[in-house]
């Protein structure tokens, strides 16, 4: 199975260690889920998607990180979830418009999600011929910068962008 360019961009930008705690909203299929677990080595990952059967998936193609506990995952919109001071070094999100549902409330959350010094990577991959990509991430990053982040724009020919907090 081949893996999409948007993945294997935003997995690159997290920059990980193998140590890290991360989380991955949206995470569909679970495509960056386990690029991530075979970089993580005492890390863990929480894959979050609103959809049952999404992470139904992600956890029959995952099963040994699971049962390690390397491997959490959550049924939820990033919304819904009680996150009980939860915090993260590093947070994903490839393809995914938070303005439609979350409209200016989003980076906020991403920001009480993050520990000092975390990073969050958005990838956004629009369909050929669409410009849509790049509004969604011009969007994305007038939000994380109006509300603290410094964020940078990662070379390659997928929109990646990868914001930390000063």
């Amino acid at each position: 199975m081949s893996i999409a360019r948007r993945h294997i961009a935003a997995v690159e930008a997290l920059e990980l260690l193998g140590h890290e705690d991360v989380v991955e909203i949206g995470c569909g299929h679970g495509v960056a889920t386990r690029l991530i677990l075979e970089r993580l080595t005492t890390g863990s990952i929480l894959a979050l998607d609103r959809s049952a059967k999404m992470i139904g998936t992600v956890e029959a193609s995952s099963l040994e990180a699971l049962a390690s506990g390397r491997l959490r995952t959550r049924a939820e919109a990033l919304e819904a979830v009680d996150w009980q001071g939860a915090r993260f070094d590093r947070i994903l999100a490839v393809n995914v418009d938070f303005g439609l549902r979350l409209k200016e409330d989003w980076p906020a959350l991403i920001k009480s999600l993050l520990r000092t010094g975390g990073v969050f990577v958005f990838a956004f991959e629009a369909p050929p011929g669409s410009h849509k990509a790049y509004a969604i991430a011009r969007r994305t990053q007038k939000g994380l910068e109006e509300t603290g982040f410094t964020v940078s724009e990662c070379a390659g020919p997928v929109r990646v962008l990868r914001a930390t907090l000063d």
